[in-house]
Protein backbone atom coordinates (compact mmCIF):
# COMPACT_ATOMS: atom_id res chain seq x y z
CA UNK A 1 0.00 0.00 0.00
CA UNK A 2 1.27 3.14 -0.99
CA UNK A 3 0.10 6.77 -1.29
CA UNK A 4 0.21 9.71 -4.12
CA UNK A 5 -0.81 12.56 -2.98
CA UNK A 6 -0.84 15.41 -6.18
CA UNK A 7 -3.10 17.25 -7.94
CA UNK A 8 -0.92 17.59 -11.20
CA UNK A 9 -2.63 15.31 -13.43
CA UNK A 10 -6.12 17.02 -12.34
CA UNK A 11 -5.08 20.47 -13.35
CA UNK A 12 -3.46 18.93 -16.27
CA UNK A 13 -7.36 18.02 -16.82
CA UNK A 14 -8.67 21.43 -16.70
CA UNK A 15 -9.22 21.03 -12.69
CA UNK A 16 -8.36 22.69 -9.87
CA UNK A 17 -6.99 19.86 -7.86
CA UNK A 18 -8.03 18.22 -4.52
CA UNK A 19 -6.46 14.74 -4.92
CA UNK A 20 -3.75 15.41 -2.50
CA UNK A 21 -5.58 15.78 0.45
CA UNK A 22 -6.62 12.54 1.22
CA UNK A 23 -3.13 10.63 2.19
CA UNK A 24 -2.84 11.73 5.60
CA UNK A 25 -6.76 11.30 6.61
CA UNK A 26 -6.31 7.55 5.37
CA UNK A 27 -3.46 7.50 7.37
CA UNK A 28 -5.22 8.75 10.74
CA UNK A 29 -8.00 6.53 9.91
CA UNK A 30 -6.38 3.53 8.90
CA UNK A 31 -4.46 3.10 11.74
CA UNK A 32 -7.06 2.78 14.03
CA UNK A 33 -8.63 0.44 12.63
CA UNK A 34 -8.18 -3.32 14.74
CA UNK A 35 -6.36 -6.41 13.37
CA UNK A 36 -8.42 -9.34 13.74
CA UNK A 37 -10.83 -12.13 11.81
CA UNK A 38 -12.00 -9.49 9.65
CA UNK A 39 -9.00 -8.29 9.18
CA UNK A 40 -4.91 -8.76 9.81
CA UNK A 41 -3.30 -6.36 9.40
CA UNK A 42 0.23 -8.77 8.97
CA UNK A 43 -0.98 -9.08 5.45
CA UNK A 44 -0.34 -5.21 4.75
CA UNK A 45 3.03 -3.99 3.60
CA UNK A 46 2.48 0.17 4.08
CA UNK A 47 5.07 1.47 1.64
CA UNK A 48 4.89 5.05 2.12
CA UNK A 49 4.32 7.59 -0.30
CA UNK A 50 5.38 9.90 -3.07
CA UNK A 51 5.99 13.58 -2.87
CA UNK A 52 5.75 15.72 -5.91
CA UNK A 53 5.00 18.75 -4.27
CA UNK A 54 7.98 20.36 -5.54
CA UNK A 55 7.37 19.95 -9.05
CA UNK A 56 3.72 21.43 -8.50
CA UNK A 57 5.33 24.28 -6.60
CA UNK A 58 8.06 25.13 -9.54
CA UNK A 59 5.18 24.91 -11.88
CA UNK A 60 2.78 27.70 -9.95
CA UNK A 61 4.98 30.00 -9.28
CA UNK A 62 7.64 29.88 -13.01
CA UNK A 63 4.59 29.28 -15.96
CA UNK A 64 3.94 32.94 -16.89
CA UNK A 65 0.76 31.74 -18.54
CA UNK A 66 -1.92 29.33 -17.72
CA UNK A 67 -1.36 28.16 -20.99
CA UNK A 68 2.91 27.51 -20.81
CA UNK A 69 1.05 26.16 -16.85
CA UNK A 70 -1.13 23.18 -18.11
CA UNK A 71 1.59 22.18 -20.70
CA UNK A 72 3.79 22.23 -17.61
CA UNK A 73 1.51 19.99 -16.02
CA UNK A 74 0.94 17.36 -18.01
CA UNK A 75 4.83 17.56 -19.27
CA UNK A 76 5.04 16.36 -15.51
CA UNK A 77 2.56 13.86 -15.23
CA UNK A 78 5.17 11.86 -16.82
CA UNK A 79 7.31 12.14 -14.38
CA UNK A 80 4.69 10.64 -12.17
CA UNK A 81 4.10 7.56 -15.12
CA UNK A 82 7.60 6.50 -14.68
CA UNK A 83 8.22 6.44 -11.14
CA UNK A 84 4.22 4.74 -10.15
CA UNK A 85 4.73 2.03 -12.96
CA UNK A 86 8.08 1.31 -11.51
CA UNK A 87 6.71 0.64 -8.25
CA UNK A 88 3.65 -0.89 -9.31
CA UNK A 89 6.11 -3.52 -11.40
CA UNK A 90 7.75 -4.41 -8.13
CA UNK A 91 5.02 -5.63 -6.07
CA UNK A 92 3.07 -7.16 -8.93
CA UNK A 93 6.34 -9.30 -9.87
CA UNK A 94 6.45 -10.23 -6.18
CA UNK A 95 3.10 -11.56 -6.74
CA UNK A 96 1.63 -8.94 -4.49
CA UNK A 97 -1.39 -7.01 -5.32
CA UNK A 98 -0.91 -2.81 -5.08
CA UNK A 99 -3.17 -0.62 -2.73
CA UNK A 100 -3.03 3.04 -3.85
CA UNK A 101 -4.35 6.08 -1.90
CA UNK A 102 -4.62 9.71 -2.87
CA UNK A 103 -3.74 11.38 -6.39
CA UNK A 104 -5.69 11.86 -9.76
CA UNK A 105 -7.04 9.38 -12.15
CA UNK A 106 -4.12 9.83 -14.28
CA UNK A 107 -2.26 7.28 -12.27
CA UNK A 108 -4.30 4.95 -13.64
CA UNK A 109 -2.37 4.36 -16.20
CA UNK A 110 0.95 3.41 -15.21
CA UNK A 111 -0.93 1.42 -12.42
CA UNK A 112 -2.10 -0.57 -15.12
CA UNK A 113 0.77 -0.47 -17.07
CA UNK A 114 3.37 -1.48 -14.16
CA UNK A 115 0.68 -4.36 -13.04
CA UNK A 116 0.28 -5.76 -16.59
CA UNK A 117 4.36 -5.91 -17.21
CA UNK A 118 4.63 -7.02 -13.07
CA UNK A 119 2.23 -9.88 -13.25
CA UNK A 120 3.51 -10.74 -16.66
CA UNK A 121 7.16 -11.21 -15.50
CA UNK A 122 6.18 -13.41 -12.47
CA UNK A 123 4.13 -15.92 -14.85
CA UNK A 124 0.73 -14.69 -13.42
CA UNK A 125 -0.37 -13.57 -16.39
CA UNK A 126 0.18 -14.52 -20.34
CA UNK A 127 0.42 -10.97 -21.58
CA UNK A 128 1.01 -8.00 -20.11
CA UNK A 129 -2.27 -7.20 -20.76
CA UNK A 130 -4.42 -6.46 -17.90
CA UNK A 131 -8.52 -6.06 -17.63
CA UNK A 132 -9.96 -2.67 -15.49
CA UNK A 133 -13.27 -1.93 -13.73
CA UNK A 134 -13.80 1.97 -13.36
CA UNK A 135 -16.13 2.67 -10.80
CA UNK A 136 -16.57 6.50 -11.58
CA UNK A 137 -18.57 9.52 -13.06
CA UNK A 138 -15.84 9.96 -15.96
CA UNK A 139 -14.63 7.39 -18.22
CA UNK A 140 -11.15 9.17 -18.16
CA UNK A 141 -10.76 8.23 -21.77
CA UNK A 142 -10.83 11.26 -23.42
CA UNK A 143 -7.84 11.95 -26.36
CA UNK A 144 -4.42 11.59 -26.02
CA UNK A 145 -3.52 15.27 -26.00
CA UNK A 146 -0.95 14.95 -23.48
CA UNK A 147 -0.73 13.15 -20.32
CA UNK A 148 -3.64 13.93 -17.49
CA UNK A 149 -6.30 12.95 -15.00
CA UNK A 150 -8.81 12.50 -18.29
CA UNK A 151 -7.34 9.99 -20.75
CA UNK A 152 -5.15 7.34 -18.53
CA UNK A 153 -7.06 4.47 -20.18
CA UNK A 154 -6.91 5.88 -23.38
CA UNK A 155 -3.16 5.72 -23.05
CA UNK A 156 -3.15 2.89 -21.48
CA UNK A 157 -4.99 0.71 -24.37
CA UNK A 158 -3.32 2.66 -27.11
CA UNK A 159 -0.23 1.34 -25.00
CA UNK A 160 -1.63 -2.20 -25.45
CA UNK A 161 -1.45 -2.76 -21.61
CA UNK A 162 -5.38 -2.43 -21.26
CA UNK A 163 -7.46 -5.51 -21.99
CA UNK A 164 -10.94 -5.12 -21.22
CA UNK A 165 -12.04 -2.17 -19.83
CA UNK A 166 -16.09 -1.21 -18.13
CA UNK A 167 -17.07 1.89 -16.24
CA UNK A 168 -19.72 1.37 -13.59
CA UNK A 169 -21.88 4.48 -12.61
CA UNK A 170 -20.87 6.41 -15.62
CA UNK A 171 -22.56 10.11 -15.64
CA UNK A 172 -24.27 10.58 -19.04
CA UNK A 173 -23.40 14.30 -18.99
CA UNK A 174 -20.25 14.17 -18.31
CA UNK A 175 -18.99 12.06 -21.37
CA UNK A 176 -18.44 13.80 -24.77
CA UNK A 177 -19.86 12.62 -27.59
CA UNK A 178 -16.78 11.27 -29.20
CA UNK A 179 -15.71 9.75 -25.93
CA UNK A 180 -19.06 7.55 -26.00
CA UNK A 181 -18.76 6.39 -29.75
CA UNK A 182 -15.26 5.00 -29.11
CA UNK A 183 -16.80 3.17 -26.45
CA UNK A 184 -20.22 1.87 -27.66
CA UNK A 185 -18.06 0.98 -31.11
CA UNK A 186 -15.16 -1.39 -29.20
CA UNK A 187 -16.30 -4.94 -28.27
CA UNK A 188 -13.59 -4.83 -25.55
CA UNK A 189 -15.38 -2.01 -24.01
CA UNK A 190 -18.34 -1.51 -22.10
CA UNK A 191 -20.26 0.98 -19.43
CA UNK A 192 -23.27 1.23 -17.37
CA UNK A 193 -24.53 4.63 -16.80
CA UNK A 194 -25.55 5.77 -13.56
CA UNK A 195 -28.57 6.67 -14.78
CA UNK A 196 -29.25 3.31 -16.09
CA UNK A 197 -28.93 2.07 -12.36
CA UNK A 198 -30.37 4.56 -10.28
CA UNK A 199 -32.99 6.57 -12.44
CA UNK A 200 -34.58 3.89 -14.62
CA UNK A 201 -33.82 0.92 -12.84
CA UNK A 202 -32.50 -1.53 -15.53
CA UNK A 203 -30.75 -3.16 -13.34
CA UNK A 204 -29.19 -3.06 -9.46
CA UNK A 205 -25.60 -1.52 -8.51
CA UNK A 206 -24.98 -5.43 -7.72
CA UNK A 207 -26.10 -6.81 -11.06
CA UNK A 208 -23.97 -4.12 -12.22
CA UNK A 209 -20.98 -5.09 -10.71
CA UNK A 210 -21.84 -9.12 -11.15
CA UNK A 211 -22.41 -8.39 -15.08
CA UNK A 212 -18.68 -7.19 -15.01
CA UNK A 213 -17.25 -9.44 -13.24
CA UNK A 214 -19.08 -12.61 -14.59
CA UNK A 215 -19.60 -11.47 -18.42
CA UNK A 216 -17.72 -9.41 -19.22
CA UNK A 217 -14.02 -9.46 -17.33
CA UNK A 218 -14.27 -12.95 -18.14
CA UNK A 219 -10.46 -13.88 -19.69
Amino acid sequence: MFGIPEDLGVKGNYGNGGADSLWIPFLQSFFNMQSNDFFDGGEILLIGHFDFGDIEYLIDHTAKSDEEKLEAYRHAVNTIDEEVEHLAKIITENKKIPVVVGGGHNNSYPLIKGTAKGWFKAGVIPLAQINCTNLDAHADYRPMEGRHSGNSFRYAEEDGYLSKYCVIGLHENYIPQNVWIDIVNNPFFDCITFEDIFVREKRTFMQAVAHVLVLRMRV
